[in-house]
């Protein structure tokens, strides 16, 4: 049965010194998934999401959980949706002459704000990817052919196929300790915050700009897991589109969980610590 409101078990850390044979029986002791479907839970390290279930059901999977010393946070989906949806902008550059390190923060749709480097408490860097698969491409070309009358001629050939193309989009999800966020996407970005170090790519310039702000925000979180993280089997319907044409697969859906699960956890590690 699909949960109504559905929270969301979350592994956080396993006791020191537990074996893959203990994470395995914990899972499945806690979830009532079978060792298999245990197993691939846990395959891809901590945290991970383990299982989607009701209220109820997952106070009686953390107690379980803690039985075992499993360091174990339940998250709601409504606790999730409550997460500030990030602010997207088009220019980040350092705010010059300002008596603490700050930056300005350019919106796409609102007026441009100051960012105090200090109040940054998490940055998420990642890539989205999406695979577009396309049913045909036709592609002309001239080529030699050998010539009715003998000898060769240059004549146009088309050549049909299906096609897959990758995709990636460069992002940094900025969270702040009051809770607001920030976007930034490559393909929607002006990096000349970065002045003289801005390079050729999106990749690139991503790279060097998460790095800046981290610099610039020592006591801020990174997050760099997106790449291996197991999004919940409710979220794969957000990653395919498809139409005569063409066919999507985007990791955007899952993103889309990744960035506010994130910052909850790393909320609660940051209380506890």
């Amino acid at each position: 049965m699909i949960p109504t409101d559905p929270v969301y078990i979350t592994i956080v850390r396993w006791p020191e010194g537990y074996t893959l044979a203990e994470q395995v029986a914990a899972v499945a002791e806690s979830t009532g998934l079978d060792p298999h479907g245990a197993r691939q839970r846990v395959a891809k390290g901590v945290p991970a999401v383990v299982q989607r279930t009701d209220a109820d059901t997952a106070s009686a999977m953390m107690a379980a959980l803690k039985a075992r010393r499993v360091m174990a946070l339940a998250v709601p989906e409504r606790t999730l949706q409550a997460v500030a949806k990030p602010i997207l902008l088009k220019r980040l550059v350092p705010a010059i002459g300002a008596p603490e390190p700050m930056f300005l923060a350019e919106p796409w749709r609102d007026a441009a704000c100051g960012v105090r480097a200090a109040d940054v408490f998490l940055l998420i860097r990642a890539k989205i990817r999406a695979v577009i698969r396309g049913d045909t491409q036709t592609d002309t070309y001239t080529a030699p052919v050998a010539s009715p009358f003998g000898g060769m001629m240059v004549t146009q050939v088309s050549e049909t196929y299906r096609y897959d193309r990758d995709q990636r989009t460069e992002v940094i999800d900025m969270y702040m300790r009051d809770g607001t966020a920030y976007r930034i996407m490559g393909s929607k970005f002006n990096f000349d915050g970065l002045g003289d170090e801005r390079g050729y790519s999106d990749n690139e310039n991503a790279d060097k700009l998460a790095c800046m702000i981290a610099e610039s925000a020592p006591g801020c979180f990174i997050d760099t897991e997106f790449s291996s993280f197991g999004c919940p089997s409710a979220y794969y319907r957000h990653w395919r589109s498809s139409s005569k044409a063409k066919e999507i697969r985007s990791e955007e859906g899952a993103f889309e969980f990744y960035s506010p699960w994130r910052f909850l956890l790393t909320k609660a590690l940051a209380r506890r610590n």
